[in-house]
């Protein structure tokens, strides 16, 4: 979202899932990385080593799942993800700073969990303003993982996005 609105000409089509352009409070995230970070990865761990090593930060065994996906293991285990830079800079992204003036007119989707609580029917103001061609899907059996909740109802709507003329 930050790329469309700040260089609105490198972005041809924006798709978002679920989260909102506006500030969050603190959430699980920046314990989650802090957990990530905080983790003792050594040559010959397995995935399960790695998940019960998580497991007394990260309770749900579904979430730790899903973070096990960016997981390699061959050599020094390590994760896909940037894990410290995104530890260090999650205040940043949780603040979404908004330069004055910033728009994005190209043709946007937001796909919503509707058992999410980071979509709000109050930011779709802020949202149709930014991106005035938005257009929204909500995953009804979706939390805020949508693309890990619901995959196919995902992958369906952003192919229709993609692929619809314009």
């Amino acid at each position: 979202m930050y790329l469309a609105l700040t260089d609105p000409g490198a972005v041809s089509r924006l798709v978002v899932a679920d989260v909102a352009p506006v500030p969050y409070p603190p959430r699980e995230h920046r314990a989650i990385l802090a957990a990530l970070a905080a983790l003792d990865l050594r040559p010959g761990m397995s995935r399960r080593e790695v998940d019960a090593a998580l497991a007394p930060a990260i309770p749900d065994a579904k979430l730790r799942a899903f973070l096990l996906h960016g997981l390699v293991l061959e050599g020094v285990p390590r994760f896909r993800f940037a894990v410290e830079e995104l530890a260090r800079d999650v205040p940043a992204l949780e603040d979404f700073p908004i330069p004055d003036g910033a728009r994005f007119t190209g043709p946007t989707l937001f796909v919503v969990g509707r058992r999410s609580p980071y979509v709000r029917p109050e930011h779709r103001p802020r949202i149709e303003a930014l991106f005035p061609q938005v257009r929204f899907v909500t995953l009804p059996e979706a939390g805020h993982w949508v693309h890990s909740d619901d995959p196919e109802g995902f992958l369906a709507a952003v192919q229709d996005f993609l692929l619809a003329p314009g």
